[in-house]
């Protein structure tokens, strides 16, 4: 857990340095499950990210979420640390918009 924290913490960090809005969402008893780790604003575009750890999994629900911010027109990504540098791309192309 404490990976992915670390992890969480470096996307975060690049993210506001790009002068993205972007919060850590926390579930709790109440909330909607499933949901992801990091919500973002980019350039207008909604972005919802799973992070996980080198041998994390994602759940049925997780992708469940992911594929329907994608049918809604933002954009849903699980992210381990070795997709880090492509995960960039993505974010540079969105803010180019």
């Amino acid at each position: 857990m404490a990976q992915e924290s670390n992890f969480q913490t470096k996307i975060i960090k690049y993210l506001e340095n790009q002068g993205v809005y972007v919060i850590k969402y926390n579930a709790s008893g109440i909330s909607k499950t499933g949901v992801p780790d990091l919500i973002a604003c980019v350039n207008g575009t909604f972005v919802g990210i799973e992070v996980k750890a080198p041998n994390g999994v994602v759940s049925k629900l997780q992708e469940y979420n992911l594929k329907q911010i994608h049918n809604a027109g933002g954009v849903g990504l699980i992210l381990y640390p070795k997709g880090f540098d492509e995960f960039k791309k993505i974010i540079e192309n969105i803010l180019r918009r």
